[in-house]
């Protein structure tokens, strides 16, 4: 992931339904639990794809600490711009 992704946009592919799905099974969850604020949930929902499409892996995939973290260092250093 050397490359600089300072840009990236997420897209969707043809047959990335799946993506959609997981997505929308993650904002129910969100909901549901109460995990946080209904009104922060879309927001979650967007930094999880964000996530997905930045290290460029399929939402069914589960995320190495060491993946979390270098999105995390993405998003503080896109933050200081």
């Amino acid at each position: 992931m050397e490359e600089n992704k300072s840009r990236f946009v997420i897209r969707r592919k043809r047959g990335q339904t799946g993506d959609l799905l997981c997505l929308g099974a993650f904002r129910e969850y969100l909901a549901e639990k109460a995990v946080v604020r209904e009104r922060y949930v879309p927001y979650f929902v967007r930094w999880a794809a964000e996530c997905y499409a930045f290290l460029e892996l399929p939402l069914e995939n589960r995320l190495s600490s060491d993946q979390r973290q270098e999105f995390l260092r993405y998003l503080s250093k896109r933050h200081e711009d």
